[in-house]
């Protein structure tokens, strides 16, 4: 088991790292991370999102990065709801 845990540790670390440089590519590139789940990860989306815009500090120096959550938005998922229906 410990041995599973420590292949599943290396792997989510360098998922994590992954993300984190695709986030901050797409910021240089001055373009947009959208963000979006369901439920439970729909709520952690849109924290992300807002973590991400906001900077986490009161005095960061870091510039907003462009973040949203697509399931946030009532319009959105209505709109696909309606326009992508079978």
């Amino acid at each position: 088991m410990r041995l599973f845990n420590e292949i599943n540790s290396d792997l989510l670390k360098t998922k994590i790292d992954e993300m984190a440089d695709s986030i901050l590519n797409t910021h240089k590139k001055r373009g947009k991370v959208l963000l979006f789940g369901n439920g439970g990860s729909q709520s952690q989306a849109s924290h992300l999102a807002a973590e991400l815009l906001i900077r986490y500090k009161k005095n960061s120096t870091r510039s907003p990065i462009t973040a949203f959550s697509l399931s946030s938005d009532n319009v959105v998922i209505t709109a696909a709801a309606n326009d992508f229906k079978n």
